[in-house]
């Protein structure tokens, strides 16, 4: 799912750029990898944060937050001190680089609004579809038949029979044996149950 916001902001970014009519020079073309870098790492650390509140049991729109209280914090400042960085390029006399620290604002800009707005819909939608995908399989593996004891206990066996074969020859009968009375001692509640 961090993968929708990366998508959205280097669309939404191009859109932007086109609609502020921001001319491009070279050093500017290549900021589309710069969108997919930052929009990746936020979402990541975004969505990692989601699943461990996941895990601690709390609901979707609980952890999602508990994620932002928590993490977003952090990556908005994280990002809104990389849009002050490249802010100051505007301020420069060379006409290239001031464009290049426009075109960066902006990217940065949608890239951190693309990851804190789009992010927490697109984990939403992610578990809703997981819950009905994951009650499915549920039904599924319920109608399937289980392995019987025996069934279980034949793989065993067979198990136990091939690692008694790669012993060596020297006392083997009698390890054999023993090991398949010792194994029977230990399968039969499953006979009998």
């Amino acid at each position: 799912m961090p993968l929708v916001p990366i998508v959205l902001a280097t669309g939404w970014s191009a859109l932007v750029l086109f609609i502020v009519r921001v001319p491009l020079n070279p050093m500017s073309v290549t900021l589309g990898a710069l969108v997919i870098a930052i929009s990746t790492e936020f979402s990541v650390l975004l969505a990692e944060r989601h699943r461990q509140e996941r895990i601690d049991g709390h609901d979707v729109v609980q952890a999602l937050r508990r994620s932002y209280a928590r993490t977003g914090a952090a990556v908005a400042a994280s990002g809104v001190t990389a849009i002050a960085g490249f802010a100051v390029l505007t301020l420069s006399d060379i006409r290239m680089l001031r464009d290049f620290g426009l075109v960066t604002v902006i990217d940065l800009s949608v890239s951190l609004v693309g990851v804190l707005i789009a992010l927490p819909a697109a984990l939403t939608l992610a578990d809703r579809r997981e819950r009905a995908v994951g009650w499915r399989r549920r039904e599924r593996l319920a109608a399937e038949p289980t392995a019987s004891g025996r069934e279980r206990d034949g793989v065993l066996s067979g198990a136990v029979n091939r690692l008694l074969a790669s012993l060596p020859k020297v006392g083997r009968r009698g390890a054999r044996a023993s090991a398949r009375a010792g194994f029977r001692r230990a399968s039969s509640p499953h006979e009998h149950s």
